[in-house]
């Protein structure tokens, strides 16, 4: 994400009052919208006021799945700085969408290593008596 901010939009004290944390945001969920290929359905103000911290960690597990899934950078912040993300729909999906927590629930970690001595529970094995 290198690009995607100015210098002065990284430093925390520029992004006090809730113009700069609205712009800031905006800008965030804009590259995610572009990143993923659909409109992010968050309120940012609801997000600035810690009103939808379901979106907020939604957003962030958006955020964490680009840099997993290692797009193209430079075009996706192109496409941010041009405002590509207003012409971006919806989620085409056809069934409700999945919450953070079951996306994640008793999912192995990719490229983890498996603990020695545990079962697949992550129980320590009753064999060693």
């Amino acid at each position: 994400m290198k690009g995607l901010f100015r210098p002065e939009e990284l430093n925390a004290d520029n992004v006090k009052d809730k113009d700069s944390k609205l712009a800031f945001l905006q800008k965030l969920v804009d590259y995610l919208s572009i990143a993923h290929g659909y409109t992010i359905p968050v309120r940012i103000m609801s997000v600035i006021a810690g009103k939808e911290p379901e979106k907020t960690n939604e957003m962030l597990f958006l955020l964490a799945d680009v840099i997993n899934r290692g797009i193209n950078n430079e075009d996706c912040i192109a496409r941010t700085h041009r405002g590509d993300a207003r012409q971006l729909g919806k989620k085409n999906t056809s069934k409700a969408p999945v919450s953070y927590a079951a996306q994640t629930t008793d999912v192995p970690r990719k490229n983890a290593p498996a603990e020695a001595g545990t079962n697949q529970g992550g129980n320590k094995s009753d064999n060693a008596e």
